[in-house]
């Protein structure tokens, strides 16, 4: 489907900085719910934009259980898939990923417990636990509660 720039833009002002040139590649994709967007394996032909709802980027384990690599809500996904065969993340790796994705200003407060969270990453609670004790002595991380706060937003491990 062709892309109604002038209403995209309309509706969502930070489409405005995509360049013509994009633009003309650009195809609209309604999807429905629960709809497969690609599959793990298949050859990365496209780069994606979120307008509106929600997208997850999984694996599945060996034992079958889906492992969430990313959840978005808006915005551009699968991008790193663009120049890569495989994902390579760890788990400090996702945990940073989600709190510069999700947060605002390089702080994340959960709307779930951690152990959700956990599961929602990928990772066991304990994993997460571990590795959130690791950021916070490092002085990478500061946690309060649910609200998680990166004292060098922007910098990697």
């Amino acid at each position: 489907m062709i892309c109604d720039w002038t209403s995209l833009v309309a509706a969502h002002s930070e489409l405005a900085h995509i360049p013509q040139a994009l633009r003309a590649a650009a195809h609209l994709r309604v999807c429905a719910a629960g709809e497969t967007l690609f599959r793990q394996g298949d050859r990365p032909k496209a780069m994606f934009c979120l307008i509106d709802g929600e997208v997850r980027l999984l694996r599945r384990s060996r034992e079958g259980a889906e492992v969430v690599l990313q959840r978005s809500r808006g915005g551009f996904f699968a991008e790193a898939s663009l120049e890569s065969k495989a994902y390579h993340c760890g788990a400090e790796a996702r945990i940073l990923h989600a709190i510069e994705s999700e947060g605002t200003a390089g702080t994340l407060t959960l709307a779930q417990s951690r152990k959700a969270w956990a599961a929602e990453l990928g990772l066991t609670h304990e994993a997460l636990y571990r590795a959130l004790a690791r950021l916070q002595a490092a002085g990478t991380l500061a946690l309060d509660g649910g609200r998680m706060t990166l004292r060098q937003p922007g910098k990697r491990l």
